[in-house]
């Protein structure tokens, strides 16, 4: 309950009063998986996989995440960068927010909030040095949690990114390759070539896509030790 309601206090605090903003909806119709309609719920499976994934690496619920991302203030990119450098420098993320909000992009934010990023990975500190749009800044770092959890193997993630994948494709193409030993790459190319769904994928690696929340926190706890070391965080 603690949990709750420090994440709800987190969110309605954040630079403007909850009360003067209108909730967007990120309601999805199709939830299940359609054999009739194969692709019809893969808006979904992708989001409530990015929000799950989210939830378990920062120790939350996943319904906060959904709150959270529901405040026309704050985006996905924004959480994982805020919660990441929070991890990272000792910050408040209500601080990094905050902060955020008031500047134009993280690396002013950073400025504005004396932080010293010295200790952040080098490729992070090349990516602030050069003032990063939010999306460039996320996307690394949710490649970075995905080593450092032991999801993907580098070269993997790579090529991944190379094909165009999305946070959200390349998290449930990962977590795919994780449960399966199958390329996440070439689940990628099945869906972008119509042969498979994003759903027929979570069906064939028989992963509960309306609870995954649970099928992640299972495949990390089974996970081998986190990988040590990645050349990308040296």
């Amino acid at each position: 309950m603690c949990k709750f309601i420090s994440a709800l206090a987190l969110t309605l605090s954040l630079i403007i009063p909850a009360s003067t903003l209108a909730m967007s909806c990120h309601c999805f119709t199709d939830r299940e998986y359609d054999p009739g309609q194969p692709a019809a719920a893969d808006p979904y499976f992708l989001a409530t996989t990015e929000n799950s994934f989210f939830a378990v690496v920062n120790g939350l619920k996943k319904k906060d995440v959904v709150l959270a991302k529901q405040t026309p203030s704050t985006t996905a990119e924004n959480l994982w960068v805020a919660y990441w450098l929070a991890e990272k420098t000792g910050a408040q993320t209500k601080t990094l927010m905050k902060a955020r909000f008031r500047n134009r992009s993280w690396a002013t934010a950073l400025a504005a909030l004396k932080i010293n990023h010295d200790k952040l990975p080098v490729q992070a500190r090349i990516q602030l040095e050069a003032d990063p749009d939010d999306l460039a800044l996320a996307t690394l770092i949710v490649d970075y949690i995905l080593e450092e959890k032991n999801v993907i193997r580098v070269k993997e993630l790579q090529l991944l990114r190379a094909a165009g994948a999305n946070n959200k494709q390349t998290i449930l193409a990962s977590l795919l390759t994780l449960k399966t030993g199958q390329s996440a790459s070439e689940y990628l190319r099945d869906v972008r070539t119509g042969q498979r769904s994003w759903g027929t994928h979570l069906l064939k690696a028989n992963m509960a896509g309306n609870d995954m929340e649970h099928e992640i926190e299972q495949l990390l706890q089974n996970n081998p030790q986190e990988a040590q070391g990645l050349s990308r965080t040296e």
